[in-house]
């Protein structure tokens, strides 16, 4: 069984895919993990591009200067 993955380990293994250039996938999460299920990863993913569409995305939508 692996171990469990939270949210954190994804958001750090998705900043870690990112300084390497290399693409946002549940595959390449868990490789970078070396840990957790498929399901699960994709959870945290899904969970955390809501966050970014919503949250941070309205954030950086009303702190952008007017055209």
């Amino acid at each position: 069984r692996n171990p469990r993955v939270d949210a954190i380990d994804v958001v750090r293994a998705c900043v870690a895919l990112q300084q390497q250039r290399r693409r946002l996938s549940v595959r390449n999460v868990r490789l970078e993990l070396d840990a957790g299920s498929y399901s699960t990863i994709d959870r945290h993913l899904r969970w955390l591009a809501y966050v970014i569409r919503t949250e941070i995305g309205e954030a950086l939508i009303h702190a952008a200067p007017a055209q």
